[in-house]
């Protein structure tokens, strides 16, 4: 028996850095999300996701997929 993979989970870094982007809208705030994040769970956070067997870069990307983080922009503060 063969399980078809979910078109809505992401399976690849390539993949889950895609969906990432199209999620906060752009790759520059993107990379400033994903600096914070792993900063601060390098720092102890503790984690929001599953992470067994990931890196806390891996880590933070998935929260960012799943849904787990929430940040604002200065355009959302105007």
């Amino acid at each position: 028996m063969v399980q078809e993979k979910k078109e809505t989970e992401p399976t690849t870094s390539a993949e889950l850095l895609s969906q990432a982007v199209q999620i906060v809208g752009n790759h520059y705030l993107l990379c400033n999300l994903l600096s914070q994040r792993i900063k601060q769970l390098s720092d102890g956070a503790p984690k929001r996701v599953p992470s067994q067997g990931l890196t806390i870069t891996e880590t933070a990307v998935r929260e960012i997929v799943g849904g787990h983080l929430r940040w604002e922009t200065g355009a959302e503060l105007q």
